[in-house]
């Protein structure tokens, strides 16, 4: 805080916005479980597109719990947001359609070592 770069209005502004990505979160998920009781009731089906928009949300809030502020240390706060708002855009099909290609590098990857290690 001597550190005369310091400036307490931004450091304000950039915890308001910290804030809000989570009070958004915490909404989101309110959401679902509103909905998912709801569900459970019998008052309301959920969609397959609501299930996938919730399970979104969800790995979006883990991954947050787990690396929020590793990565926003790292990328910054706007890359990170941006980051988010992609995921979050992402329809089923591009999802399952990413997760296949980057399983497949990851099988590469481990015949790769495994050849490697019994080639010796």
């Amino acid at each position: 805080m001597n550190d005369p770069k310091f400036s307490r209005l931004d450091a304000l502004e950039e915890q308001r916005q910290l804030l809000l990505v989570k009070q958004n979160e915490v909404n989101s998920l309110l959401t679902n479980i509103n909905q998912t009781i709801a569900e459970y009731k019998g008052e309301n089906t959920m969609t397959d597109s609501e299930k996938f928009a919730a399970f979104k949300k969800q790995k979006l809030t883990e991954n947050e719990t787990k690396f929020g502020a590793e990565t926003r240390a790292k990328y910054g706060n706007d890359t990170v947001i941006a980051s988010n708002n992609k995921f979050s855009k992402l329809s089923e099909k591009d999802y399952k359609e990413v997760n296949y290609h980057w399983l497949k590098s990851v099988a590469c990857e481990l015949h790769l070592v495994a050849h490697h290690y019994l080639s010796y």
